[in-house]
């Protein structure tokens, strides 16, 4: 899908497309996380697993990364960060079996990967494979306390599985991670909290334009910033920055799990 064309609504559903939704809390959730990584990528090559439109590889390759590996399953998100981004090798690949050489990637960066996936394990054991030995693995994934509360499967159509911080924990540990930090990502309280979900959605391939996407983004482009901010005040909108998204050292009823980790040692040894 080249940058060029119009985007559905399903395209947007699935993926961040930052020049679409650049006020949105959505935006800073996402932004926030890479400049996160950043910290970790100076001269690094890097791995940024289902990158999405490769907004966030542009932040890595932006934080000083040698390079930028942005793989992602979709041939369509693909197209389009081709189309719009400078600066990166893109390649299409699943996540469970990488298309990479073992211990290849310095850092490896996956951001709400994890939930989609239907085998986490083998996803965890993919990423430690084509990291070096003293390399960084920064994930995050949803909280399904707060995501999906009271509920022992996602209620994201798009989700197969969110943990529970122990859950996740176990996770790491049984494939062979050892986590450096964990942190928690929430919302500053100027932000309302949505309503909880009760139950599972379902999946609907919107294929119509996403045009109030557009729409924003034209009055972005063309109203005055001031009679923007207080068009939006009116709605009951709040003009929000990247300071809305919290990372904190605290994980209790945080939204987002965020973890930085290193490779255990393999318990067995080379034959030979």
């Amino acid at each position: 899908m080249a940058s060029s064309r119009r985007l559905t609504r399903a395209f947007l559903n699935e993926r961040l497309v930052p020049e679409l939704e650049a006020d949105t809390v959505q935006y800073f959730d996402h932004v926030r996380r890479y400049l996160f990584a950043q910290t970790w990528v100076w001269q690094k090559e890097v791995l940024d697993i289902a990158c999405g439109t490769g907004y966030g590889s542009a932040l890595l390759w932006r934080g000083g990364a040698r390079n930028v590996l942005s793989l992602d399953l979709s041939a369509a998100a693909l197209r389009y960060a081709a189309g719009r981004w400078k600066g990166l090798t893109l390649a299409q690949g699943d996540a469970a079996h990488l298309p990479l050489a073992a211990e290849s990637r310095e850092v490896v960066v996956s951001f709400e990967t994890l939930e989609h996936l239907p085998t986490p394990h083998a996803f965890l054991a993919e990423a430690r494979r084509v990291l070096v030995a003293d390399g960084v693995f920064i994930l995050s994934t949803p909280n399904r306390a707060i995501a999906s509360p009271n509920s022992a499967t996602p209620f994201s159509p798009y989700h197969t599985f969110e943990p529970l911080e122990d859950e996740l924990r176990t996770l790491l540990s049984e494939t062979g991670w050892r986590i450096d930090q964990m942190y928690g990502m929430r919302r500053s309280a100027r932000i309302p909290p949505p309503p909880a979900p009760t139950e599972r959605g379902s999946i609907v391939k919107d294929t119509r334009i996403a045009w109030g996407a557009y729409a924003r983004r034209w009055l972005r482009a063309w109203l005055p910033p001031a009679f923007y901010t207080w068009l939006g005040r009116v709605r009951g909108i709040p003009a929000l920055d990247m300071a809305d998204t919290l990372i904190t050292e605290s994980t209790e009823g945080a939204a987002y799990f965020l973890v930085v980790a290193r490779k255990m040692p393999s318990p067995y040894k080379a034959i030979g």
